[in-house]
């Protein structure tokens, strides 16, 4: 199945012997690279009361917002090993003490990241060594 056709579209017409697009709006031609994104803008700064309502912003969720929303975060068994062997990975790579996985500081990191991911305990991450 082909990628939607981008809004851009509505507002260009394109030149099909040449690389030229040219905006319906303000006939201003601009060269066509393959992509939509110059066109958008173009629309975007030069005819942005044509297109309101196009273009929302996402606002990123801050930490405290992201583990406290309610989207389900279980674990498979597969996620719950790649996350114990990225520890391993980051104690052996970086000279941690294997110590590191049972402080207070790392523990409070990992129950806002995946708070249903089990921490190992020093042992078990010495096991995977």
């Amino acid at each position: 199945m082909p990628p939607p056709q981008s809004k851009a579209w509505s507002y260009f017409k394109r030149d099909v012997e040449s690389k030229i697009v040219k905006c319906k709006l303000c006939n201003l031609e601009m060269t066509y690279t393959g992509g939509t994104s110059n066109m958008l803008n173009h629309l975007k700064l030069k005819h942005s009361s044509d297109i309101s309502g196009w273009f929302t912003p996402e606002k990123q969720p801050s930490v405290a917002e992201f583990a406290n929303s309610p989207r389900s975060r279980k674990l498979s068994s597969s996620q719950n090993e790649h996350i114990t062997r990225a520890i391993v990975e980051m104690v052996v790579l970086d000279y941690m003490p294997l110590k590191l996985v049972e402080g207070k500081g790392f523990l409070n990191l990992m129950s806002i990241i995946a708070p249903d991911y089990k921490v190992p305990s020093r042992n078990t991450v010495k096991f995977f060594m």
